[in-house]
């Protein structure tokens, strides 16, 4: 994406040169969420859909620790990673296994939501977190029902997906 805002026009393309001045004579790379930031805000979108996200999973997962965390559709990332120190089972959960191990999970399944009710016990996990994969379900319903028998009673589902004026 290089920096890109999703689905918004004109601003796409590439960071490559872009610097920032920190102090005279002193620059660093600017990192692409720095220029992503600033789009969106200059665009009224704030809060960030990033920036929601980390407050629902923050008010998910207990700051006493212990929670179970299911990364569903989870890629190369997860916004539930910076929240690993409050986790003591953190799972990833995709339709294939990943090209590189995910070295944050405890552990990795792979399931196909839409199918494999069984892929883990009934009221396994306190938040599950489903992040840009609803659009690649085949039957969101059942996807979503799976997911919803996983989930400890009062746990909470995360859910964002691909609409640029209202993701959440």
């Amino acid at each position: 994406r290089c920096g890109a805002l999703a689905g918004v026009p004109g601003t796409g393309g590439s960071d490559h040169g872009e610097r920032l001045v920190t102090k005279p004579g002193k620059t660093r790379k600017r990192r692409p969420e720095d220029r992503k930031l600033r789009i969106a805000r200059q665009l009224g979108l704030v809060p960030t859909t990033q920036e929601i996200v980390e407050r629902w999973l923050d008010e998910a997962v207990p700051r006493s620790g212990g929670a179970a965390a299911l990364d569903a559709g989870c890629g190369r990332l997860s916004q539930l990673r910076p929240l690993r120190p409050r986790l003591a089972r953190f799972v990833g959960v995709d339709i294939h296994a990943p090209a590189k191990p995910l070295h944050w999970l405890d552990e990795f399944a792979v399931a196909d939501l839409c199918n494999d009710v069984d892929a883990f016990p009934a009221a396994t996990f306190d938040v599950t977190l489903s992040n840009f994969t609803v659009e690649h379900f085949a039957d969101p319903v059942a996807a979503f029902r799976t997911i919803g028998a996983w989930l400890k009673p009062g746990g909470w589902l995360v859910i964002t997906t691909v609409n640029r004026r209202h993701p959440l």
